[in-house]
């Protein structure tokens, strides 16, 4: 049997429904596989399929509306003002990269060309970008956007 997380209140400390199941160590491990298996294709995405996809993320976000503004009250304690902020911040974030992946500078693509005078092997052509680096996993909500921003690109 899955043994289940509850959310509680900080101010009135009673449980929360629905109630939360939590992942087992195995399940995260094979979450993690599967999503390194799924970055080999999705790293052969254009910018424009990835903007997509982050602006996606933001509208699902924000279509969750009162339920997760409450939720997050419910388990925080923070006042709603607070909440709508940081919502809106990370989907302003999200949106922003997403402009960024789709303009496609970030990829820093260059060409090296060689130096036909040179009579050393030093001056080779070269082509040069940043390429990504593969899926990671987050366990706290507070690093979200770093793991969104930082590793997924």
């Amino acid at each position: 049997m899955k043994e289940a997380c509850t959310g509680s209140t900080r101010r009135l400390a009673r449980i929360l429904s629905p109630v939360i199941i939590s992942a087992s160590s195995g399940e995260v491990d094979q979450a993690a596989q599967l999503a390194s298996e799924a970055f080999s294709s999705y790293s052969q995405t254009s910018g424009a399929e990835r903007a997509r996809f982050l602006r996606k993320i933001a509208e699902n976000i924000e279509g969750l509306g009162d339920l997760l503004i409450t939720r997050a009250i419910q388990e925080t304690g923070l006042p709603e003002g607070r909440i709508r902020t940081e919502t809106g911040r990370t989907c302003g974030q999200l949106r922003l990269f997403a402009s960024l992946v789709e303009e496609g500078s970030w990829v820093d693509a260059r060409i090296d060309h060689a130096d036909p005078t040179s009579h050393t092997d030093t001056k080779a052509r070269r082509t040069i970008n940043v390429k990504t680096t593969g899926p990671s996993r987050c366990f706290w909500r507070e690093q979200l956007s770093t793991c969104i921003l930082g590793r997924w690109w």
